[in-house]
């Protein structure tokens, strides 16, 4: 046996799985410390009698809260934040709808990569290839199903709802 484990045709998978394990543990490492170090000051601040507003950016980041970088995603108000409230349901199906259309993204892209690398090499068997881009293609319809079926259902919902209106068109 020339090279032993070296040469093992596993070699590159475990490879690929150990750093895909190393950079979430150290993400996680990361993100712990900037949490531990974000809670020191916090209790500094109170110590020196410095009121701190009641939610500090990254602060509920565990719960999937607001974050420097959330482009938009997270809720802005107290209404967006109740579950069940008509904006939560709006937000959670425009997240679901934005997943929908990347994984069918991610599928057109890797069903097309194989397709011209198939004919550009003229070999047919690189066609199997095209396979592999069908799940994410397929997930992607799917969830996009689900987020039109979601979106049906919260205006049936919100049409059955009667609205409050004062009488008269007056203010109470």
């Amino acid at each position: 046996m020339h090279g032993g484990w070296v040469f093992s045709p596993f070699i590159v998978p475990i490879g690929v799985f150990g750093m895909v394990f190393g950079i979430t543990a150290v993400k996680a490492i990361a993100d712990y410390q900037v949490r531990k170090l974000q809670s020191k000051e916090r209790l500094a601040a109170i110590e020196k009698g410095i009121l701190l507003p009641a939610d500090p950016v990254g602060c509920n980041t565990v719960l999937g809260g607001r974050n420097k970088g959330d482009m938009g995603l997270y809720p802005d108000s107290q209404e967006e934040t109740m579950i069940g409230s008509p904006a939560y349901v709006a937000r959670r199906i425009s997240k679901v709808r934005t997943r929908g259309i990347v994984l069918l993204s991610i599928g057109m892209g890797i069903t097309m990569f194989f397709v011209v690398l198939s004919t550009v090499l003229r070999v047919r068997a690189v066609m199997c290839g095209a396979a592999v881009g069908m799940i994410p293609l397929c997930i992607g319809i799917g969830v996009l199903a689900d987020a039109l079926i979601q979106k049906r259902s919260l205006a049936e919902a919100l049409a059955a709802t009667p609205s409050v209106v004062p009488p008269h068109g007056g203010t109470e």
